[in-house]
């Protein structure tokens, strides 16, 4: 296969990573994409961030997801995905909130584990808030990790 037939194929691969609705259809996108791309196996995900970044920079729609990644991963908050290192999260709920969670606990270089119910994704989601109830324990929550 020829460079431009793997880009082609990687492009197909993207946009069908793109618009999958269910977890397994997007694990199986996802995992056929990195197959295509990355290398050889590592736990790092920046690493594979990395590789498809440059492997698809030539496809519009990925070039563009990538520019807004690599602008939010360089900023100086993130500290290079050092400051959680050694940190396992389990986040519950794939919500709005629980998805920015994970991919802010992420950039910050923690290893992250996601628990959701349901099978099928939609943009589609009724917030629910409950006035006082995140207070008191995302204030717990910051003075035990600051305490560790």
């Amino acid at each position: 296969m020829n460079v431009t037939g793997l880009h082609r194929g990687l492009e197909e691969k993207f946009d069908l990573f793109c618009s999958a609705t269910t977890f397994e259809s997007i694990l199986a996108c996802f995992y056929e994409l990195c197959d295509g791309v990355v290398s050889k196996p590592t736990k790092q995900s920046w690493n594979i961030f990395h590789e498809l970044s440059v492997n698809l920079k030539s496809y519009w729609k990925a070039a563009a997801l990538f520019s807004k990644l690599e602008k939010r991963v360089k900023m100086k908050q993130y500290h290079h995905q050092t400051l959680c290192r050694d940190i396992n999260v389990l986040v519950i709920g794939c919500g709005p909130c629980g998805m920015r969670c994970a991919i802010e606990l992420a950039l910050l270089g923690a290893r992250v584990i996601i628990i959701e119910k349901r099978h099928t994704f939609s943009r589609f989601f009724v917030p629910q808030t409950y006035s006082g109830f995140f207070q008191a324990p995302c204030t717990l929550l910051s003075t035990l990790t600051m305490a560790n």
